[in-house]
């Protein structure tokens, strides 16, 4: 007698399953697959038998066992009946980490939740995952550079450190153009010390800082709310260490290096006053407090001997010259107010050595950027343009004292002697006697 269909099935029929599947699902006599529904039949057998509690095929004679009667068993083959699959490996209703995590998964589901797998992670073309690979691993090390490394090298105060370790990352996650400038200065830290990359590095600091100062220049010139001049200032701080980490090359100076006689980075804390006005720094109690905690800090440091140093003040050649050259008074009083500024900070290198003056204070590069905010509004636009006025030339060599004393820092280093040879070009005859002093100071040679 003829086996029944369901008897002779090779599988038993899901519901909903087209008869034109049933069919194709069979297989040949040599075990061949016929049909495209094979993989989901078999599976969906291995559940039905476990379900049903079945042992091994040949304990129960079919593969159906005593548990028929439970689960789907009424397509279960009768007994005698030899099933021809191929062999496969098995579900058993799910992966092994699925049931661990107690995950219910169904094997025929195409809509089945996945646990997470190493293949998932490594990118499974059509499952939209991929994008998952595409991390940027060299921003990565430049972001982890800067908040093990680099943060430590931008001042000495502790509480500025934690500022630029913390709160400059969290203030670059919500502002993408301060990220690209972190990201940069990172660069640019990196290319100092690894020198098989360095053109590596400043490529990145390049492409880096570009794309970050196209949005943030654009933004200086329309109306600025609060969080957007504290952004703006970071940037602009940023981009000062990042000017002045910059490699300097005789053909272009810098990359920041502009058409007058000195690199941009000197003019950069004029551009962004109005923003530091906006802030108020006398009463801002916002993210970047220790900056101008800072900034007040060192100016009471710089301010705060009254006394004389024996001997003649310092600047006092240099001040004298500069009286007698200049008979504009409104020129006068801003060479005066530059020169004031300056011989107050270098008082500091002779106090040091002076136990009489009380505790020694050390010089740090924030005092550089000090002395830059001091005169940026009216004595540094005299340094502009390819013929800037042979006095502000000399005054200028003198603050280089300053750097020189402070380049310690890889963003200084080497700033000192590069620019007096600028200043050594644009000076004429007469003046080059006026910088005798920071020549002698910085140990530079003249040509």
């Amino acid at each position: 007698m003829s086996p029944s269909p369901s008897a002779g099935s090779a599988t038993p029929i899901t519901p909903g399953t087209p008869a034109a599947s049933r069919g194709s699902s069979r297989l040949g006599a040599t075990g061949a697959e016929t049909g495209p529904a094979e993989a989901d039949v078999d599976m969906e057998l291995d559940l039905d038998l476990e379900a049903g509690g079945s042992g091994p095929a040949g304990s129960g004679g079919g593969g159906g066992g005593g548990g028929g009667s439970t689960g789907r068993g009424a397509g279960t083959p009768a007994s005698g009946t030899v099933v021809s699959r191929r062999s496969h490996p098995k579900s058993r209703t799910g992966c092994r980490t699925c049931k661990k995590r107690k995950i219910k998964t169904h094997a025929t589901s195409t809509s089945a939740p996945r646990s997470p797998s190493s293949f998932d992670f490594a990118g499974n073309p059509g499952n939209g995952l991929s994008t998952f690979t595409d991390l940027n691993m060299v921003d990565l090390e430049l972001i982890h550079n800067f908040t093990t490394f680099t943060y430590a090298t931008l001042g000495s105060d502790p509480q500025v450190r934690q500022m630029m370790k913390t709160t400059v990352i969290r203030m670059a996650l919500d502002c993408e153009y301060i990220m690209h400038t972190v990201l940069a200065v990172s660069a640019l830290h990196l290319s100092h010390y690894r020198q098989a990359r360095a053109d590596f590095y400043v490529t990145k600091a390049m492409q880096h800082h570009q794309v970050g100062a196209r949005v943030a220049i654009a933004l200086m010139g329309g109306d600025l709310h609060k969080e957007d001049c504290e952004h703006l200032h970071l940037f602009c701080l940023l981009t000062l260490f990042y000017a002045l980490g910059s490699p300097r090359k005789s053909s272009d100076d810098s990359l920041l290096m502009g058409q007058g006689a000195f690199p941009n980075w000197i003019f950069l804390l004029r551009s962004h006053e109005p923003i530091i006005e906006r802030l108020d720094p006398h009463n801002y109690t916002g993210p970047l407090s220790p900056v101008f905690a800072l900034g007040r800090e060192r100016w009471h440091v710089v301010n705060r001997w009254e006394q004389q140093l024996p001997g003649p003040p310092l600047l006092g050649e240099l001040s004298a010259l500069v009286t007698k050259a200049v008979t504009d008074p409104d020129l006068l009083h801003t060479y005066s107010f530059a020169i004031e500024h300056l011989r107050r900070v270098l008082t500091l290198l002779v106090a040091n050595g002076d136990s009489a003056m009380g505790p020694a204070v050390r010089l740090e590069g924030w005092d550089v950027i000090m002395w830059k905010w001091q005169v940026a509004k009216d004595f540094l636009p005299l340094l502009q343009g390819a013929n800037p006025a042979q006095e502000a030339v000399a005054i200028f060599a003198h603050f280089l004292i300053l750097i020189k004393k402070v380049e310690d820092q890889w963003w200084l280093e080497g700033w000192s002697t590069h620019l007096m040879g600028k200043v050594w070009e644009k000076l004429d005859q007469e003046h080059r006697l006026w910088v005798q002093w920071p020549i002698e100071e910085l140990g530079w040679v003249p040509p």
